[in-house]
């Protein structure tokens, strides 16, 4: 990567015997990141931009299992962040509800009620997309098949009131080369004039 990306840094989520499934890069040049911590299925990023915005990152990558992903709730609560904006973002392997599934058989009731129970003890919200409803294809070649929205963005209140023009782009399904689409944040804070 660093012959792609030479100015850039990188942390991971690999250490010891586990499975690593999660790498976070950022352009040193334009602010620093450090790992508040780092779980199997979750990081948790501090971010500095410019010398003083400071918000939290969370990236996931939900487990396959449902059964698995009930650690990755766990491990999200417990590094709930309160006092500061934060943005969790990421593969969460489920859909909130019918609407972000098309085609297929729908997920059992249980499973999408404890990710929404999750996300209600988080106190977040999920943010404003731009683009594809849908962000995973089980045929990534063709984009037919089972289409769901695994991937999501959500924020904390602190968040939207630092960056309450903020909002997620579903890349089109060209620009990617996987079964998932790319997301990317834009954000304008609310405290830096321009």
């Amino acid at each position: 990567m660093k012959s792609y990306l030479p100015n850039w840094k990188f942390v991971h989520n690999i250490s010891g015997n586990r499975v690593g499934r999660i790498i976070v890069a950022w352009d040193d040049s334009c602010c620093s990141v450090s790992v508040v911590g780092a779980m199997e299925q979750h990081m948790l990023c501090k971010v500095e931009m410019m010398g003083f915005l400071v918000f939290y990152l969370s990236v996931v990558y939900g487990a396959y299992l449902y059964v698995d992903r009930r650690l990755l709730w766990k491990n999200l609560i417990d590094s709930t962040v309160v006092d500061a904006p934060w943005v969790v973002a990421g593969d969460f392997n489920i859909t909130r509800d019918a609407e972000q599934v098309k085609g297929g058989k729908l997920p059992e009731a249980i499973v999408v009620e404890e990710f929404n129970g999750c996300l209600d003890e988080l106190d977040v919200t999920e943010q404003d997309g731009h683009g594809k409803v849908f962000t995973w294809c089980s045929n990534w070649r063709t984009r037919e098949g089972q289409l769901r929205k695994l991937d999501h963005v959500f924020c904390n209140s602190e968040w939207m009131q630092s960056f309450s023009q903020s909002y997620v782009h579903i890349q089109p399904p060209d620009v990617s080369v996987s079964d998932h689409c790319l997301l990317s944040v834009h954000l304008k804070s609310n405290l830096v004039n321009g």
